[in-house]
């Protein structure tokens, strides 16, 4: 893994852009599968936490579009009725 980072780092300088640890790419991965649908479950399987809340510890922030978008589709639902 000490490798990858330093290549990762090489590169970063190489291209001129800023910075950044490579969990960035563990956080990014970990948000798309949230915002695609994946159920915290999975998500904390994948990616290894001992606990559901350890996950939605870290996670939690980006299920606040899925709660509004949620919202939406019970007003939606009720507005069919």
């Amino acid at each position: 893994m000490v490798a990858n980072h330093k290549q990762l780092q090489r590169n970063i300088k190489k291209l001129n852009i800023p910075s950044f640890a490579s969990h960035a790419f563990r956080h990014t991965h970990a948000s798309l599968l949230l915002n695609t649908g994946i159920g915290y479950k999975e998500l904390q399987h994948r990616l290894g936490h001992t606990t559901l809340s350890m996950t939605m510890d870290i996670y939690g922030h980006i299920s606040k579009d899925r709660e509004k978008q949620a919202f939406y589709y019970f007003e939606q639902a009720v507005n069919n009725l």
